[in-house]
């Protein structure tokens, strides 16, 4: 069969299974959820073997070149992967032990003052002219007894939800362990799940067709990498300049926001206000002008951090501009909410550099084209 002849019964056995899924959407959307309950798992194993072989391979390299004596790739990937472990627990343990003190602490700071406060307020809300008094009596009258029954019921009425969320709970955890345990086989023996790959491409298909999918893998990669990283050192520069900030503008918990701030960076644009609102309630509790003031620094902050260091910093590890790096996080986050917001920005880069170095191809060779019909045109003339 010639090569134009396959790609016409390609295309055809494309629209032809594209067809067959719309006229059987509900049983093609029921295989498909099925499909991926299967390899959730497996799924997940892929995303955190990524996520662990980038400081992975930056321990192996550090070893493999302050080693006195060579030793086996397994010994190596061994090695490296037992430190990038300690690494993600060290780094883990550290934000619990920052954040848990300070977040109860700030519970007890809050229940303190309400209770400091209640009668003041209510005075307020007299001084404006709002009855009061149910509210009062309420209070009153709410024995510790009658709240726990109420409190009883409640949780009875409730426990058909909470089963429900703990088996939710229960299978996203039995997925986790199962893919971590498979992303630590995976990590092992990448090498060979790489030959093993590299020997089905070239069985299968052309060596050109090979090499495409080879470059695209490897660029998939780089990208996704190279963004991991970028995002980690934004989430570093962001947190540091909450924290400076706050502490020089004397708003109370800036260790904790600081810390709340660089975890939820990793959300493009949007993980910032989340923090936000938890520095901006803490502090309304304490002094609703020191709320305000939170919400100002974080404004200031957060439109030095998302016009000028982010796009730098995430869109420079890309290769994308800033332009090009807002349009993602808007296209992402309409599309699939905030996953989408995160995901795009790579996306975009993947998709960017690969019709740029297509356009780039093609470009060169009507170039070499047009030399090699100039260079024939000039030939009869030096004859002549």
């Amino acid at each position: 069969m010639k090569q134009w002849q396959q790609k016409v019964f390609g295309i055809v056995l494309f629209i032809a299974a594209i067809f067959l899924i719309l006229a059987n959407f509900e049983e093609s959307s029921y295989a498909f959820s099925f499909l991926f309950e299967l390899i959730q798992p497996v799924i997940v194993a892929g995303v955190l073997a990524f996520f662990l072989h980038i400081p992975m391979n930056g321990f192996r390299n550090f070893l493999q070149k302050h080693a006195k004596r060579p030793h086996k790739e397994r010994f190596w990937n061994t090695i490296s992967l037992v430190l990038t472990l300690l690494s993600v627990c060290i780094v883990l343990a550290a934000v619990c032990m920052l954040m848990i003190p300070a977040l109860i602490q700030s519970i007890m700071d809050i229940y303190n003052k309400v209770q400091h406060n209640l009668p003041i307020w209510l005075n307020q809300l007299a001084a404006y002219g709002i009855d009061t008094a149910m509210l009062e009596e309420w209070l009153k009258n709410a024995e510790q007894g009658q709240l726990l029954q109420k409190l009883i019921v409640g949780v009875g009425n409730w426990v058909p939800t909470i089963f429900s969320a703990a088996a939710s709970t229960a299978s996203v955890v039995v997925d986790g362990v199962v893919g971590f345990i498979l992303a630590i086989y995976l990590l092992m023996e990448r090498h060979t799940i790489g030959r093993q790959l590299n020997k089905l491409l070239e069985a299968n298909l052309q060596h050109t067709t090979c090499q495409k999918i080879r470059d695209t893998g490897n660029l998939i990669c780089q990208i996704f990498r190279s963004f991991l990283c970028g995002q980690c050192l934004e989430a570093v520069i962001l947190g540091t300049l909450m924290f400076l900030a706050f502490a020089i503008c004397g708003i109370s918990y800036a260790g904790l926001i600081g810390v709340l701030t660089a975890v939820c960076s990793f959300i493009p644009f949007v993980g910032a206000f989340l923090a936000c609102c938890t520095g901006a309630l803490l502090n309304l509790m304490i002094d609703p002008w020191k709320a305000l003031l939170c919400i100002l620094v974080y404004l200031v902050v957060q439109f030095i951090e998302g016009h000028f260091i982010y796009p730098k910093v995430v869109g420079n590890s890309v290769g994308l501009s800033s332009f090009w790096v807002l349009v993602a996080v808007l296209v992402g986050q309409n599309l699939f909410g905030v996953f989408g917001m995160i995901l795009f920005i790579p996306l975009t880069s993947v998709i960017y550099t690969l019709l740029k170095n297509d356009t780039n191809r093609k470009l060169k060779k009507k170039a070499e084209l047009a030399q090699e019909t100039v260079g024939t045109d000039s030939e009869p003339h030096q004859t002549e």
